[in-house]
């Protein structure tokens, strides 16, 4: 578990398959939003809003943090 800061923002996001999947590009709440780049990760998790392509990732989903990535588990 990380910490969810300004940090974040900018970072890639990589996902369970060493894939990037997105991009922080913000953090609001205690939350990193993260725009996808995958439309199947939309549906794995709630969408922060509506079709928006952007999710929410809590301290808890986010595994490790390097200069220019952010690991994420997408695990419920």
């Amino acid at each position: 578990m990380q910490q969810v800061t300004e940090r974040l923002v900018g970072k890639t996001v990589i996902g369970p398959n060493d894939e990037p999947i997105g991009r922080i590009t913000g953090v609001e709440e205690n939350e990193a939003i993260m725009k996808t780049d995958a439309p199947s990760v939309a549906d794995r998790e709630e969408a922060v809003s509506e079709g928006s392509g952007e999710l929410a990732l809590t301290a808890e989903q986010i595994v490790a943090v390097t200069d220019d990535e952010v690991q994420v588990s997408m695990e419920e």
